[in-house]
Formats: structure tokens, sequence, C-alpha cells
């Protein structure tokens, strides 16, 4: 029996602290009587003693003392006489008597509490029962309106251990065992609270199925038959301290001792630690057994399983094997037909051949890289088949029984260079091609096109680009290096142009050769020759629009701003070849260079022929049909360029100043005047090509400060060229890699930002040559 259970609590309760600390307003003092006996006190002088209030003490009475009787001093206690022995046993005996008397008191009392509901009233006004009653309320049925409700009020229930609510089953009370009436009665020398039961040893009978049915739950502890560790454990959930050898012993309880059962003098605590090790140690073995069953009927479904799997693979090992013995039986004969003369090997059955390989042993073939085959036996064949083919002369030949073996090489399959189709086109095919083209003319292109056109679907993507590097682009390369326009009759564009959809920007190589070539023919081009206009015509969407251009400012500009220059204007027998000459090339040029030219070489002695018509007293119906004859002869799109509307604006500003002064001056003697014609003549029959040295075409001495500019530009090598832009009405001109223009014989530049600042010549000179 376990000693926690019938221990008396001497702990200090709240009352306890209230009580010492005064707070405490019902506090009274105790009687002799009850400091001496405690609560073993006589309940009938409990029920003497009345409870009153404390009174205040009068410190005017007389004094009073109790007497606390005679000692003789020495004297001992068996000298004492037989009346004084006999008052003390009385007293002894009256004693006893009253503690006899308390314990039955406190019984009757602990009786008659558990068999009546609310008999603490009996100590107050009973004011619940009187609520309950006024509500409705019937002694012995539930609560409620309907009397659903609970009947017997709830009961506090002790639970087993410290878990939570419902971690120990329900919270019904349970009724309590009937006590023998021998178990009632105290014993002198025990101690032990009241209401309190004993606890009986219970003992649980389990089967071995029940006991492997809890392992598998995971209910079962693991039985320990050594100490784990070493470590110190301290326990002091219980009435005592117990000292454990680790925290596996803390679950383990000791055995309760029934004092009052039979045989209890007999019980061995030795005796009964072994036989609990005893039956640990079997349950242990049985859930190791169970487990090693359990492991054992695991492998043998594992085995199983491993054996269906060897049966399929040796079926599957078998069927490989026939199949690879059937195999081997179509190589050995496809080697003997290769080797016997009598019955050759043709492409028809090794083609058959490779379309039984793909299709009834599919593993095999690219397993074992079957189509490597194409290597030993189907170009040899091929090679045979090709020996009398001329490509160029008959391209379309032996195009299907190439597309034939490339649908079964390939197999719908991305191409490679270790393809097997690769490699039957790099060691048949590319052998032919490359004779083929070190006899073949560049300038005639037509076989080689046609015959890459009609290949271009069978050939690999990497050989088709080996072809156009290594073979094509080189051998045009060649061709145009050794072109001279001067003395070729067949254009260059005629065989170059062709290969534009093919070879696409790999061709930009060639492009400086023939600008190079083209401007060295035309150092001694005259303007009236149109064959210049012919050669460069198709180059026109060939070259990027930035060389075009920079071909013409250099090649085409000075020679035409040359004959412009050299044209006179002569209202009454006016030439217009030179500007028939200039004009024909206004689609060609950008439109800037045929502003500037007209500009520069043209509008100023036309304006000055004008002026210096108007001071003789002309005929100004004349003047005007000779200013809109010149009018019409500008084209739509320089007519309306800015700068050549100021310049027609000019000549309008000139003829109305001179019809204001004519009509306030005095009239004047009208001269005779020859109109001038208000269509353009034909173009004359160009003179024939003559070999003369290129002349730079520049003036001896500047006629502005932007004359002078551009001079000390050319003079540095400097490029300065008006572009299609306008800054507040001015022409913006490229120098070098700035921008600028000029405004009232100032430099403006355009800085690294949007800023235009004017500089100097000098400046303008050192930025743009560093």
């Amino acid at each position: 029996m376990n000693n926690d259970e019938y221990r008396e609590e001497f702990g200090i309760s709240d009352r306890d602290l209230e009580d010492a600390m005064g707070r405490r307003s019902g506090f009274r003092r105790l009687t002799k009587e009850q400091q001496i006996y405690g609560v073993f006190n006589d309940s009938d002088a409990e029920e003497e003693t009345t409870v009153s209030r404390k009174q205040k003490k009068s410190y005017t009475t007389p004094l009073s003392f109790v007497a606390g009787g005679v000692v003789q001093a020495g004297k001992k206690k068996e000298d004492l006489g037989e009346d004084e022995e006999a008052e003390m046993e009385e007293e002894e005996e009256t004693i006893i008597h009253t503690l006899k008397g308390r314990k039955r008191t406190a019984a009757r009392q602990t009786g008659k509490s558990k068999g009546e509901m609310g008999n603490w009233e009996a100590h107050t006004k009973g004011i619940g029962a009187k609520l309950l009653l006024q509500m409705g309320y019937q002694p012995g049925k539930g609560l409620g309106r309907e009397l659903q409700g609970i009947s017997k009020p709830i009961e506090a229930v002790l639970r087993k251990g410290r878990g939570a609510i419902g971690a120990y089953g329900t919270e019904v009370p349970i009724a309590p065992e009937p006590v023998p009436e021998e178990e009632k009665e105290l014993k002198p020398h025990q101690w032990r609270s009241e209401g309190k039961k004993k606890n009986k040893a219970n003992y649980v009978y389990k089967t071995i199925e029940e006991v492997i049915e809890e392992e598998s739950k995971g209910g079962r502890r693991v039985v320990r038959t050594q100490v784990d560790n070493k470590v110190k454990v301290i326990d002091m959930t219980g009435p005592e301290q117990r000292v454990l050898s680790g925290y596996h012993a803390i679950s383990s309880q000791a055995a309760v001792v029934d004092l009052t059962r039979e045989f209890a003098h007999y019980d061995i605590p030795e005796l009964r630690h072994n036989v609990t090790l005893f039956v640990d140690m079997c349950e242990h073995e049985i859930i190791r057994n169970a487990r090693e069953l359990n492991h054992a009927h695991d492998r043998i479904v594992g085995l199983e399983q491993e054996e269906n799997t060897l049966k399929i693979l040796v079926e599957r090992e078998e069927s490989q094997l026939k199949s690879s013995t059937r195999l081997l039986g179509i190589l050995e004969d496809l080697e003997k037909r290769f080797r016997d003369i009598s019955n050759p090997l043709t492409l028809s059955y090794l083609a058959s051949v490779l379309t039984q390989l793909q299709t009834e042993y599919y593993e095999e073939y690219h397993l074992y890289e079957m189509g490597n085959l194409a290597n030993s036996y189907l170009v040899p064949l091929m090679r045979e088949r090709l020996s009398l083919w001329q490509p160029l002369s008959s391209p379309k030949e032996h195009v299907t029984l190439f597309q034939q073996f490339k649908d079964i090489l390939e197999n719908q399959t991305r191409l490679t260079q270790i393809s097997p189709y690769y490699g039957l086109i790099w060691n048949a095919w590319m052998p032919l091609f490359r004779i083929a083209v070190s006899s073949w003319n560049c300038r005639i292109c037509d076989p080689m096109i046609d015959f890459i056109e009609v290949w271009l679907p069978l050939l690999p993507p990497t050989i088709f680009q080996n072809i156009l590097h290594h073979f094509i682009l080189p051998k045009i390369q060649s061709e145009v290096d050794t072109w001279n326009p001067l003395t070729d009759t067949i254009p260059i564009h005629s065989w170059v142009h062709p290969w534009i959809p093919l070879l696409g920007q790999n061709l930009d190589i060639v492009y400086p050769t023939i600008r190079q070539k083209l401007g060295f023919a035309l150092i001694n081009w005259h303007p009236s020759d149109k064959s210049a206009r012919l050669v460069l015509e198709p180059w026109l969407t060939v070259f990027p629009k930035a060389h075009m251009d920079a071909f013409l400012i250099k090649h085409i500009v000075p020679k035409l701003a040359k004959e412009l220059n050299a044209m006179t204007i002569n209202p009454q027998s006016q030439v217009l070849d030179q500007w028939n000459w200039v004009m024909a090339w206004e689609d060609l040029l950008p439109i800037v260079q045929v502003t500037t030219m007209l500009e520069k070489f043209f509008f100023p002695k036309w304006l000055q022929v004008l002026a210096t018509w108007l001071n003789h007293n002309p005929n100004y119906e004349e003047v005007t049909n000779w200013y809109k004859g010149w009018k019409v002869l500008f084209p739509e799109n320089i007519a309306k360029h800015p700068s050549v509307k100021e310049q027609l604006t000019k000549a309008l500003d000139i003829m109305n100043r001179a019809v204001q002064m004519a009509n306030e001056a005095p009239p004047r003697v009208q001269q005779p005047f020859i109109p001038f014609p208000t269509r353009p003549a034909l173009l004359p029959t160009p003179p024939p090509r003559i070999n003369q040295p290129q002349i730079r075409v520049e003036m001896s001495i500047p006629s502005g400060f932007k004359d002078l500019v551009i001079r000390r530009c050319e003079e540095r090598g400097i490029l300065i060229m008006p572009v299609d832009r306008w800054q507040e009405g001015k022409q913006v001109y490229k120098c070098g890699s700035g921008f600028i223009y000029f405004d009232k014989n100032v430099i403006f530049a355009k800085d690294y930002g949007t800023r235009w600042i004017p500089i100097s010549i000098q400046t303008l000179l050192e930025t743009v040559g560093s």
C-alpha cells in the first residue's frame, strides 16, 4: 500500500497566512481546552462554547491571578501519596475518555454529511434552498422548466494522476466499495486522513496476441535488461524522494504491499522484482519473435517478387538471344553477298535490309548503331553508281536514290555530323562536287545555282554551309579580283546578284572590291556618258545606303559639279546639255547633294544674269516667261526643297524691286531680247570617251565664309557634306564625326548633348581632325 495516500498535509494554507497576519475579522481566541486537545476536543465542550465578539479589556478593574498549584521542589513521583496518585490516574482516564469521544463525534458528523444533500445549510439561513423553491424547483427532480436538467449536484472526482480533463476516462464519480467493519476501527499506532480508500493491487492477464497487438500500436515500452546510462535521477514526485539509476526507471513503479492479504508476511521484494523482470523479458521475447516472423514474411514476399522479376528477365533475355541470332544471320548473309562476285550486293537489296532492321529489330538497330553499316557497304556501292555522273550537266540525276536512303538513315531524327546519312553525303557525294566546282566558270552561274537548289533539300545544313564558304564564295571572290570594269563585256552584277538569295550577307566581303574597281573606272568618266548610270543602278539596292551615298559623293558629284559650274546662263541662246546631264542623276544622288550643287554653282550665276537683265529695261513679260521656264526644269522633289524655294523667292524679290523702280524712274528705250525657250532642248550626242586626267573641281578663291570652311576641311582630308536636317532654318552639315551649320559667318557646332555652341575655324579643324 502506498504511504502517500495515508499521510497528513502539514503545509501552510491561505487560512494560516490570514490568521498569522491578523486579516481575519472573525478570529476568536482558543480556549485552554482547545489549546491542549486541538482537533480531539470533545464535541460537547465545543457546543457549549459560544462565539462572541471580543470585548474591550477594562484596565480599571483589580488584577486577578490564576492559581497554578503548589509544586514541591525536589520531590520524586514515588514519594507522592496515595491520594495524589489516584488524582493523577483520574486525570489520565479523563483525557483518554475525551479523545475517544472526540473521535466518535467526528465519525458521526462525517457519516451525516455524506448521506444528506445541502446539509451545510444547517449552519446558515438556507437562502439557497429558498431561492430554488421560489423559482419552481421540486426536491428530488431535475432543474429547468421541463425538469430536463440534472437532479444531483456536480461532485468533485479525484483523478488517478495529473493529466488533463478526460485523460483517464469519464469524470463520473465511482461508488465507493463497502468497507468491512473490522477495517473501520482505527489502530492506536496508525495515523491517516478520514474519507480515503485503500487501493488494491489489480492483476491483468494478456495473451500473446494481445501483447503483439499492443506493441504494433506503439503501446508497449521496450524492456531494458541493462542500465541504459549512468545518469543519476532523483524522483521527488512521491511522498519520499527516490534515487533512480536512469530515466528508464521513472516509469517503473514499486508494487503496493497489501498488509491485509493472507500470506503478506511472505512478500519478498527481490522475488517479486525477478518475477516482474521475467515477465517483461518474456513479453520482449514474444515481441522480438513476432517482429522476426513479420520480417520473414516480408522477406518471402520480396523473394517471390524478385523471382517473378528474374523470370521476366530470363524470358526477355531468351527473346533477345533468339532475335540476336536471327540478326546475326542477316548480317552474315549481307557480308557474304558483299564479297561474292557472282551474286554481288545491290543498292536495292541493301535498302530492303536496312528497312527490315529498322522495323523488325528496332531496339538492336539503335542499340548497336547499325546505321553505320552505310559507311561499310553503302558508300562503296554509291561511289560505283556515281562514277560516271556529271553534276552540272544533269543535276537531277540520282536525286531519288539519295532521297530513299535519306529517309532510311535519318529515321526522322535530327541530322548531326556523325549521322550515317551525313557520312554518305560526305564520302560519296562531296568528292564529285569538288571535281565539278574545280572546273566551273564563276561567270556562268546558272548551272551551279540550279544544281545547289535541286540538292538543297537533301544536303545536311553543315555540308551546305561548308559548300558555300569553302567552294562557292572563294570562287566568286577570286573572280571579282580578276574583274576589270573597263574591258569585261559581261556586267558584274549579272553573275554576282543571283547568289544573293543563297549567300546573303556572306557576299559583303566582295562588295568593297567591287566599289573600289568601279571608282577606278570612273576616273576618266564624263557626265555625258550614260554607261556609268547603267552600271551603278543595279547596286543601289545591294550596297548599304550609306556606302552607296559615299561612293556617289566621291566619284559622281565632283564631275556633275564641274559641269554645272561650267554651264553658261544666256537668256538669248541657252544650252541645256550640262543641266540635263546633272538632272539625269538626281534620283540616284541624295537630294541634299543636288540642292547643294545648285545653291553653290547654279543659282549665283542665274541670279546675277537676272539682275543684269532687269537693269537694262527689259520686257517684263519675257522675264516672267524666262523665270517660269527655268522653274519647270526643276524636278518636283527638288523644287519643293527649302533651299531651292529660297533661291526662287530671291529671284521674285529682285523682279518685284525692278518693277517698282521702273514705275518710279522715267521711261527708257527697251532693248531687243530673244525669249528663253519654255521647254528644255534635247540632249546633244555625247562626245566620245577621251583618256584625260581627273580634274578636281574647286574654286581658286572662296566666294564666302562657308566656302572657306569647306576648302579648309578638304585640305585636311575632312569630309564635309550636307545632311537632310535643318536647324533654325539653316542647312546642317556633317563635318567628320560632328554636325555644324552656318549663321551669318558664324560656325555653330553640336556638343555632346543637345546644345549648339559657336566655335572658330581652328577649333573645328582641331576637334574634327583629332
